[in-house]
């Protein structure tokens, strides 16, 4: 089936959830997400999809304040979709303060600061993912590339045996 299927196969479910439920803020949220992995992984057309997910961002109610998912998401939009290192950074952090134990949000706040080059602060965010959901093959990955860029070739290649593992047609791995 492939990434690209699997997103656009949740998008029509997301939307299906939005229509049962207008004020359903995750739903939203879902498809926003869908829509960034969309055009960040060169699925669609970059300004389209980045625009889609700023459409259905901006349907999040009023009262989001306290869903650690909406700022995960802005971090998303602002990461992957923007390249905004430190106004994702904020986002993620404002995830985590909401949720420390949101291994997502722990997992993309070491992609940022492996990003930046601080990979001590990296190493730290994806050895607490691992903790919280080791069976997370985007955790594993993150980890060998912070291994692999902080110069750790060994420790790099054993977690992209482990994301294989997990999923043998992972092309990134």
């Amino acid at each position: 089936k492939g990434i690209q299927a699997d997103l656009q196969a949740a998008i029509h479910e997301y939307k299906a959830s939005i229509a049962i439920d207008p004020d359903f803020p995750m739903a939203y949220l879902g498809v926003c997400q869908c829509f960034i992995y969309l055009s960040s992984g060169n699925f669609i057309d970059r300004m389209k999809g980045m625009f889609m997910a700023y459409h259905f961002l901006s349907k999040v109610g009023a009262n989001r304040e306290h869903i650690p998912e909406y700022d995960f998401t802005k971090g998303l939009f602002h990461f992957l979709g923007k390249w905004e290192f430190s106004i994702a950074e904020r986002y993620f952090s404002k995830a985590i303060a909401l949720n420390p134990n949101y291994s997502e949000a722990m997992q993309m706040m070491a992609n940022v600061q492996m990003a930046v080059g601080r990979f001590k602060e990296a190493h730290a965010f994806i050895e607490r993912a691992l903790q919280l959901d080791p069976n997370a093959e985007s955790n594993h990955f993150t980890k060998a590339s912070i291994s692999y860029f902080s110069g750790d070739f060994r420790i790099a290649l054993s977690y992209l045996k482990q994301v294989t593992a997990f999923n043998s047609d992972l092309n990134r791995a």
